[in-house]
């Protein structure tokens, strides 16, 4: 989990992409075939609670997962 405090989810959303685009450019010897990341975002919404933030991240990374991985979802 990596928090970004004052981080527009624009910025945040950039971050993510290029975090999941230099980790698929560099294979690591230990490991077969390409190494990827998938990410889930999410957004402080007013009245949110850490853990409804959490719980939203954590949908958007299991529907980046089940859509074909290797993807940022918010």
């Amino acid at each position: 989990m990596v928090i970004l405090p004052e981080t527009p989810l624009e910025a945040a959303l950039q971050l993510a992409e290029r975090l999941r685009a230099k980790v698929s450019k560099h294979p690591l010897p230990c490991v077969e075939g390409p190494v990827t990341i998938s990410v889930g975002l999410s957004s402080y919404q007013q009245a949110d609670s850490e853990q409804t933030m959490v719980a939203r991240a954590d949908q958007a990374l299991y529907r980046a997962k089940s859509e074909w991985r290797n993807r940022v979802c918010v």
